[in-house]
């Protein structure tokens, strides 16, 4: 199988330097546990142990302070989420000698949505999400579009035309280093069995929830939905199931990193605005399997689809990148919307438009010339991200771009 390096690699090493805990967590099949075991291969890491061994599960579990204190060096705790009480003795531990690098702990589970674990490391404790892989990774570069955004540099070269088949061939086949390999005909079968393992393993671990039969359903219809606003008592109605259950079942969806939300953006802004949330999926091979979706991805969801691709692909390079911008969508009642904000801390922003198609129209440009009015100099630059081929500067600071933009731009 194909190796891919990790961009993400170096902001560990580097916390590895003055931070006692660092947390990589993740979705199941991200490559969490590959990097790690790599970074003991090279001696960056000392040991590792996973929590998925019967062993190291029953002593860590009956002796949690006998067990940490067995490991001089460095150690990496892998499945950490199975045994949660360990986060106290974590705690003391490091309380008692504060070693830059301590323990690396990992898991497809995020753990601090688990009773009582919020502020047990706090200001001890340094998280890193490890996303499924960038299209970066997957080509073998490094760099960030989001750090050249926000740097002064305007030059964008020319790129090599990239065919609307192959985008949506990287949309269907997703991010997960298992499948970059397999046979499109051999993907369902791996999803299914990645869906399955998620339902029977890690939402069983961190929940008390008997009747897992909903969730291929909840997903199939978040999957519809995905990058629209979130109506939780509208979906709630769909599926017949009270809407606490549904809120219940959202947020285990979003522990083992399988959706997320978005935060519509508000700040600086006259008009009224929308309040609800956008719903994302972090994989868009994913949504295609739950959808039944082929590559060809001629089908009514490839908008919702596409946006959803370039927003992970941004959110993965966030993840290492050194600006590390919050995220936003904007949309107002009167119809205005722009896809995606890109924040600095201080206000300064970078609005980005989506659009699945080989071509600009003015009207794509409308929300971005909007935002650009209201906010006045804390709009930095605009973008419209499309599947054409031509770099076109439709007014000051503000461009389409080619989705291939992304990962093919030689970011200096």
């Amino acid at each position: 199988m194909k190796i891919f390096k990790r961009n993400i690699e170096a902001n560990l090493i580097t916390a590895l330097k003055d931070t006692p805990v660092i947390l990589l967590n993740g979705a199941r099949q991200s490559g969490k546990t590959f990097l790690l075991k790599e970074m003991v291969r090279k001696k960056i890491i000392s040991d590792y142990i996973t929590f998925d061994n019967i062993e190291p599960f029953t002593v860590a579990t009956r002796e949690p302070e006998d067990f940490l204190n067995r490991f001089k060096g460095s150690v990496i705790l892998d499945e950490i989420q199975r045994i949660p009480e360990i986060f106290v003795s974590i705690k003391a531990n490091v309380d008692r000698k504060r070693t830059p690098g301590k323990f690396i702990l990992s898991g497809s589970a995020d753990i601090f949505q688990l009773p009582k674990l919020t502020d047990s490391l706090a200001g001890r404790i340094e998280i890193h999400t490890l996303y499924p892989l960038s299209q970066l990774e997957i080509n073998n570069k490094k760099g960030s579009f989001v750090d050249y955004i926000f740097s002064k540099k305007n030059r964008w070269d020319s790129l090599p035309k990239v065919s609307r088949k192959k985008i949506f061939s990287s949309i269907f086949r997703g991010g997960f280093p298992s499948v970059q390999n397999k046979p499109l005909n051999r993907l369902n079968d791996w999803f299914g069995s990645y869906i399955n393992t998620i339902i029977q393993r890690d939402i069983r671990d961190i929940s008390k929830i008997e009747k897992h039969s909903d969730i291929p359903g909840i997903l199939e219809v978040l999957a519809s939905r995905t990058m629209q606003l979130y109506n939780n008592a509208a979906i709630s109605s769909s599926l017949k199931l009270p809407q606490t259950t549904m809120t219940r079942y959202i947020k285990l969806l979003r522990m083992v990193y399988l959706v997320d939300f978005m935060r519509p953006y508000s700040r600086n802004i006259t008009k009224r605005i929308s309040k609800a949330h956008k719903l994302y999926f972090t994989d868009t091979g994913v949504i295609s399997f739950l959808l039944n979706l082929s590559s060809s991805f001629d089908n009514p969801f490839r908008g919702q689809i596409f946006e959803n691709f370039v927003i992970m692909e941004i959110i993965k390079q966030i993840s290492w990148s050194k600006v590390k911008p919050k995220i936003y969508f904007y949309r107002d009642f009167d119809g205005n919307e722009v896809d995606l904000i890109l924040e600095l801390r201080g206000g300064d922003f970078i609005a980005i438009e989506i659009k699945a198609s080989t071509s600009v129209k003015p009207n794509d440009f409308k929300g971005l010339k909007m935002l650009k009015a209201q906010t006045g100099n804390k709009f930095l630059k605009g973008f419209v991200i499309y599947m054409g081929d031509n770099i076109y500067p439709y007014d000051k600071d503000i461009y389409s771009l080619p989705v291939n933009t992304l990962w093919d731009q030689p970011f200096i």
